[in-house]
């Protein structure tokens, strides 16, 4: 157990690796008041990790801006997109949430229960096929939720596509040099880009410069919030 406020105000703490045998974290344990580099090794054991978050006081993290990495085999790696292992039946209270750089997590069917603040409202949440209404349950209808097969992966970016009408929405960006295509070609079909989604591009601070393709006809909610754009072109409507 780490107990509460065990870190608090350590501004030059800057890594805490955490073992899993570490099964209770109390409330501002890791409130370090700076970047903090979270390192874990066992992510069922992290998803796991209890809380005492019906408390009022229970924010784990405070004013600390946490990193996630995964140490596998020694090497370690900014967890930007990863899988929820399949023996996970239980998402615990900020096991994710505080993590920014988080942009997609895959969820098995193993799950039953994601406690508040579970995952980062700001990642695309990807869940088996004729699952989205149970995890919608869990988590709310303002998580972007999407089942596997919705889902198209082109030149690193995730489309949501429509089979009926052959058009593709940009849900999710993981690359720096963004290039603005009109169409995607997958599975031996042509879709045309007309939309970009809630959230799409949200807190991506790389992205200076950005023209939005000429077939798109609507932008979503916060679809750029949190990037330091310096440029954005819109294309007339002919």
């Amino acid at each position: 157990s780490i107990g509460a406020g065990a870190f608090q105000g350590c501004s030059s703490l800057k890594r805490i690796d955490i073992p899993a045998s570490v099964t209770n974290i109390m409330y501002a344990a890791l409130d370090t008041h700076s970047d903090l580099k979270v390192v874990v090794a066992d992510l069922t054991a992290w998803c796991n990790i209890s809380t005492d978050w019906e408390d009022e006081y229970s924010d784990i993290f405070g004013t600390a801006t946490p990193h996630l990495y995964y140490n596998q085999g020694g090497a370690i790696g900014l967890l930007t997109a990863f899988s929820i292992p399949s023996d996970v039946t239980q998402i615990r209270y900020q096991a994710f949430s505080k993590f920014s750089d988080i942009q997609r997590i895959i969820l098995p069917s193993s799950i039953t229960s994601i406690q508040p603040e579970g995952l980062p409202q700001k990642a695309l949440i990807v869940v088996p096929d004729g699952e989205r209404t149970r995890f919608t349950s869990m988590l709310g209808s303002s998580y972007r939720i999407y089942e596997n097969s919705e889902l198209k992966y082109v030149n690193k970016m995730y489309y949501q596509v429509d089979e009926t009408n052959l058009t593709a929405t940009i849900l999710d960006y993981s690359q720096e040099d963004y290039t603005n295509e009109q169409t995607i070609t997958t599975g031996n079909k042509t879709y045309t880009v007309t939309a970009i989604g809630n959230r799409a591009f949200m807190n991506h601070p790389e992205m200076e410069d950005f023209k939005v393709p000429s077939t798109v006809t609507s932008i979503g909610d916060y679809a750029f919030q949190g990037c330091t754009l310096t440029s954005i072109v819109i294309p007339i409507e002919s």
